[in-house]
């Protein structure tokens, strides 16, 4: 798997797989090329429309990643066997909800009509994807941990039923 890329399983069956679009990273580099070339307005748009794809990225990523597929936009029913792998600190939260503001202030945000408000940079941009890829990495491995703890709850309650 691509350094960006994570997937979620379930024993040793992978259920899903989500990567971070290289084409926000691609947003930023365009973003340079254009601020090296003198256009600081079109550059800061660049930003900003990444600003937006990445917030589109976290919410696809809380879907696949922090509830575990248990819900998706346009697929009916709740797979609720796959709570088995969700949990989700305060730690977690925090910085699900920090990232989300902070995509959704610079992707909707009129800078021109805030001048306190500046737009981040490309390299600010590119260090916000990394906090996403690092978090849905860690993401991966906390699903994995969980599930399989929670497989082996049910297992030994299984047999103890039996017993």
């Amino acid at each position: 798997m691509a350094a960006n890329e994570f997937a979620l399983l379930s024993g040793s069956r992978l259920l899903s797989s989500y990567t971070i679009p290289d084409g926000i990273k691609n947003m930023a580099n365009e973003a340079d090329e254009v601020l090296r070339n003198g256009d600081i307005g079109r550059s800061e748009n660049i930003v900003q429309a990444a600003y937006g794809r990445l917030r589109e990225t976290w919410e696809r990523g809380v879907e696949e990643a922090i509830l575990n597929e248990t819900v998706v936009r346009f697929r009916p029913g709740v797979a609720t066997q796959r709570l088995r792998a969700v949990v989700l600190t305060d730690k977690g939260y925090v910085k699900i909800h920090e990232a989300m503001a902070r995509c959704s202030y610079f992707a909707l945000h009129d800078t021109s009509a805030d001048t306190s408000a500046a737009t981040p940079t490309a390299a600010e941009l590119r260090a916000n994807i990394e906090r996403a890829r690092v978090f849905f990495a860690d993401r991966k491995k906390l699903n994995e941990e969980t599930d399989r703890r929670r497989r082996e709850l049910l297992e030994r309650r299984a047999a103890l039923k039996q017993a």
